[in-house]
């Protein structure tokens, strides 16, 4: 039902996020400034995401596959299960 809802202009300071499927709404979130800078269990799309760093940043279990633009994901925290952005995962093949 998110994804019916106009999300665009919230306000996602200190917003809890962890636990969503965010992909097919239009909220566009800097991971720096939401609740404890959570978003272990989410699924977001390249769209949900400003260009942001994610230093810090908790996504176990969160699928960010889509996401292009965003940097320090090296600095997050993730787990075996965290779907990171094929770009990335193939620059690491590469090191």
């Amino acid at each position: 039902m998110l994804k019916f809802i106009d999300l665009s202009l919230l306000d996602v300071t200190n917003l809890k996020l962890s636990n969503l499927d965010l992909r097919d709404t239009n909220i566009r979130i800097n991971p720096q400034i939401i609740f404890n800078k959570d978003l272990s269990n989410s699924k977001l799309s390249d769209s949900n995401v400003v260009w942001a760093s994610f230093k810090d940043v908790d996504l176990r279990g969160a699928d960010i596959s889509d996401e292009k633009e965003s940097y320090d994901i090296e600095y997050a925290i993730i787990d075996e299960s965290t779907k990171l952005p094929i770009n990335y995962v193939e620059s690491k093949k590469l090191d």
